[in-house]
């Protein structure tokens, strides 16, 4: 599937919201992705002892009160405390007001793999413990996937269309593309389209369990290192990407400043089992092709791309077979960024990745893959190793595939009026 359609109402990027483990705010993560800097500390939130992994991408820092009054910063659990922050900041970096006329009719979609697992838990537990008498009824609207888009709409007074999609590890990816599709079909003229996540000790236990984290084998290194050898599996993190997205001609009328146009997308599917990456990358290879399709792109002509690779075995080796599908011969000389590496992996990732594609574009500066000391001669590419680069960019390609055969590529570009 692609999104392009003759005379569409084009879609743009005009403010971005950040929480994550690499800096509050635009400006704090642009500088930590410009250094190389990781965000993957040891766990402070909660004891990883219980697992044989103790890093993660926390966000620290973060004081709910400079963006919530104190009676809403306790019926908020963290997660939706970092959406509506997220999306605050987002509002702001777009220079609207949150009072303006036009709010009413704002929207909010949002991914999210795991919102409301924390408050689920404690929720059951009291229930669990002490009985009906021991269940905080706080925590309950906190416990559903949809309460931190929900929450961003009721505290911003927003009317519009509201939605929440999780999809594994694609949800924030999915969540920009809904939002697009929407106001590419005159749904709406502005929405709020990100993503948001929250790490928590049964997550991060079920996936030791799964074998999933770094390092799956004993006496393995802990290390996020996307396309290197000693890749052995993924370190968790958490946070939230919102980016403003407005209808073209509606960002001109106010005089908005753009980072850049979703200029089109491709999703795709590939048979393969619930708990693994397709192998070959033919089903994230034809996403790529379908979302250069809708841009009006050759392969050819790709600049730069934003990649998926987690320091997962398999997914980084398919992201590696599924660009040489498409570039062929030309693989080797396109930088590929793989900011997985700084931020770890959750489901919703995808928000603060088309954040940090929107900043490449404006900058004119490709981030690292950070980590990155022994070479994979099955991922024989331009992987960006450690120290980031200036270029003369004019699109980025953003990668996106889960376990389970679900992948999607959304094509960023400068605009051209």
């Amino acid at each position: 599937m692609a999104a392009s359609e003759p005379n569409q109402r084009r879609v743009v990027i005009t403010g971005l919201g950040i929480i994550s483990s690499l800096g509050l705010g635009k400006e704090a993560f642009w500088e930590s992705l410009r250094q190389g800097r990781s965000g993957l500390q040891e766990i402070s939130h909660f004891d990883p002892s219980l697992t044989g992994s103790r890093l993660g991408g926390e966000v620290r820092g973060f004081e709910p009160k400079d963006f919530l009054a104190a009676a809403k910063v306790r019926r908020l659990d963290r997660v939706s405390q970092m959406a509506v922050a997220a999306a605050r900041l987002a509002f702001e970096d777009a220079h609207f007001r949150c009072s303006f006329d036009g709010a009413g009719e704002v929207g909010v979609i949002l991914g999210s793999g795991f919102s409301g697992l924390v408050s689920t838990e404690a929720f059951f537990r009291g229930l669990l413990d002490m009985g009906p008498s021991g269940a905080n009824p706080m925590l309950f609207p906190n416990t559903v996937p949809n309460a931190p888009a929900s929450q961003v709409a009721i505290e911003m007074g927003f009317k519009g269309p509201n939605a929440t999609l999780s999809h594994k590890e694609v949800s924030g990816e999915n969540a920009i593309v809904f939002a697009c599709d929407l106001i590419r079909h005159g749904k709406a003229d502005l929405l709020l389209g990100g993503a948001v996540d929250e790490l928590s000790q049964i997550l991060h236990f079920s996936y030791w369990k799964m074998g999933a984290l770094s390092p799956h084998r004993r006496g393995g290194e802990e290390i996020c290192c996307p396309f290197d050898l000693r890749r052995n599996g993924i370190i968790l993190g958490e946070g939230a990407g919102v980016v403003v997205l407005e209808e073209l001609s509606h960002a001109l009328s106010r005089g908005a400043s753009i980072y850049a146009e979703v200029a089109g997308w491709g999703m795709s599917g590939s048979p393969c089992r619930v708990s693994d990456y397709e192998e070959e990358g033919e089903g994230l290879a034809r996403a790529m092709g379908l979302a250069l399709k809708a841009g009006g792109l050759k392969a050819g002509e790709v600049q730069s791309i934003n990649a998926c690779a987690n320091s997962s075995p398999g997914l980084d080796l398919m992201e590696s077979r599924a660009i040489k599908r498409i570039r062929g011969e030309e693989s080797s000389g396109i930088p590929v960024s793989a900011i997985k590496s700084m931020l770890g992996e959750f489901n919703s990732c995808g928000g603060l990745r088309i954040v940090a594609s929107a900043l490449s574009l404006a900058h004119q500066w490709i981030p690292p893959t950070i980590h990155y000391q022994v070479a994979d001669p099955a991922c024989d590419l331009d992987w960006i190793p450690n120290v980031g680069r200036s270029g003369d960019l004019e699109n980025v390609l953003i990668n996106g595939s889960s376990n389970g055969g679900s992948h999607i590529s959304i094509l960023l570009r400068r605009v051209q009026v």
